[in-house]
């Protein structure tokens, strides 16, 4: 019987060196997820949440072969767009908003200012300009998923993403979809940040390698400048990494996540101040 036992453990043993268990006994982890990040902004001057995309950042992984493919695109939308980013301190809390004006034809940057209004008919010119770009993310994400099997679309935090993909008309009604943040709340009792995550799994690249605490993996080339925390491919990345974290090292994922976060009220507490870096 034993030898049974370890035969089947070696046949069904995942490519990352785990086997998976379930209760009904030994599962594979089969499909391909799709990790995907939209980066966007507001029409400058509009009080509405007018959000317009300016990159599409994915990165699909094959569970059955452990291989990842990397896709992304930017949209040269033209018009000003409002970019909000937070500061953050060395455990990943906010400090402080960055908001600038972007212009992504022309790449060009100017400060933002919050007075800024633009009139109702000035709007509706800008809006239709956005027509091609939600045309352009469209037909990207069609691509994708002609040329690959994807069989659930995981996101972090990103009802706002979803927001965009239902109105550049993506029909995503036979994928599942996996909001990633939801599924580590139930665990601590409050939604982890991106940034906050990122820390706590030790998130991190070198050269064309991206990295967490117990997985590592080369991408393109092409894609190693845009690895960065807040690029949609770095995001994606970033989603990626902690769901291979949270799917093969659960226990050892939380039990740091709850380290970090007494960590943090300790300081609080204490009324000390956070390093910011």
């Amino acid at each position: 019987m034993a030898d049974i036992a370890e035969k089947i453990e070696k046949k069904f043993k995942s490519i990352d060196g785990h086997t998976l268990w379930s209760n009904r006994g030994v599962i594979i982890a089969v499909g391909r997820r799709c990790y995907i990040d939209l980066e966007f902004g507001q029409i400058y001057g509009s009080y509405r949440r007018d959000f317009v995309p300016v990159e599409v950042g994915v990165l699909l992984h094959d569970r059955s072969n452990d291989n990842i493919i990397v896709r992304g695109e930017k949209f040269d939308f033209d018009g000003d767009l409002v970019m909000r980013k937070n500061s953050i301190d060395s455990l990943g809390n906010p400090v402080g908003l960055e908001e600038r004006v972007y212009h992504p034809l022309k790449n060009l940057i100017k400060p933002f200012d919050p007075k800024f209004r633009i009139g109702r008919a000035v709007r509706g010119n800008i809006e239709k300009r956005a027509y091609d770009i939600f045309d352009s993310l469209r037909s990207f994400i069609n691509r994708i998923r002609k040329d690959h099997d994807m069989e659930e679309l995981v996101f972090f935090g990103g009802q706002e993403d979803l927001n965009l993909l239902s109105r550049a008309g993506v029909d995503l009604t036979d994928v599942s979809k996996m909001d990633l943040q939801k599924e580590i709340r139930p665990y601590l009792g409050v939604d982890l940040s991106l940034d906050k995550a990122s820390l706590i799994i030790r998130y991190g690249t070198e050269g064309r390698v991206i990295m967490s605490k117990h997985f590592k993996y080369h991408i393109p080339g092409k894609f190693q400048p845009l690895l960065k925390p807040h690029k949609a491919i770095g995001d994606a990345a970033r989603t990626f990494l902690l769901d291979r974290e949270l799917q093969l090292h659960r226990k050892y994922l939380i039990n740091t996540a709850k380290d970090h976060l007494r960590k943090i009220e300790r300081y609080r507490s204490r009324e000390e101040e956070i390093p910011i870096f």
